[in-house]
């Protein structure tokens, strides 16, 4: 494993537990995680987001991002909307970003929104992507809230790592539309096991 950025991936922002260990909690009773992304780790340190923000440059293209806004739910796609912003207004590129807040905000605009819209097509961005409804739900909710504001989504959307064991252009199906998914990492590309979980009661059955 030679690319960097894979490999501080690989090392740094992968919890592996031992087997049968029940340290990393699922979110199903019962159930424990062999191994967990932790990708912050990734995106709140500055050099490893200009490495990220360069290689979603290469992967989109300027053509594209002067056609369209950047925008994901808080938090961990915030980090990242602001330094590929920071990036584009480098190059001479107007590139609108805003947040979608995961709960409404209770008092003043009760807004959804943070940050200013456009009238340009939405490329979503997000750290992780599964294609279980569950992790999905951060895309399903930028859906939805864009669709409320009737805000339109471009295509394509960009994910940092695709929890996914193949390469060939895939999309991920949202509630109204689906979306082709731009990753620069899929499991394939690390240390890992196919089996994400364990049943810990099942383990125990004889």
């Amino acid at each position: 494993m030679t690319d960097f950025l894979q490999h501080y991936i690989n090392t740094i922002c992968i919890e592996r537990a031992p087997p049968g260990s029940n340290y990393l909690k699922g979110e199903t009773p019962g159930h424990f995680y062999t191994w967990q992304f932790y990708l912050r780790r990734a995106v709140f340190q500055p050099p490893i987001l200009k490495e990220i923000t360069k290689r979603f440059f290469d992967m989109i293209g300027e053509d594209t991002l002067q056609q369209v806004q950047l925008a994901g739910v808080e938090s961990s796609a915030t980090a990242m909307l602001m330094a590929f912003q920071q990036e584009a207004f480098d190059r001479y590129i107007f590139l609108n970003v805003f947040s979608i807040r995961k709960t409404r905000k209770a008092h003043g605009l009760q807004n959804w929104i943070e940050g200013t819209v456009n009238e340009k097509p939405v490329l979503l961005v997000d750290d992780i992507l599964s294609e279980a409804r569950l992790s999905r739900s951060t895309l399903l909710h930028a859906e939805k809230i864009l669709d409320l504001h009737r805000i339109t989504l471009h295509p394509e959307c960009f994910v940092l790592v695709h929890k996914a064991y193949y390469t060939a252009a895939p999309t991920v199906k949202l509630e109204k539309t689906a979306l082709k998914v731009n990753s620069l990492f899929n499991l394939n590309d690390f240390d890992l096991s196919h089996d994400e979980f364990f049943n810990k009661k099942e383990k125990q059955s004889p």
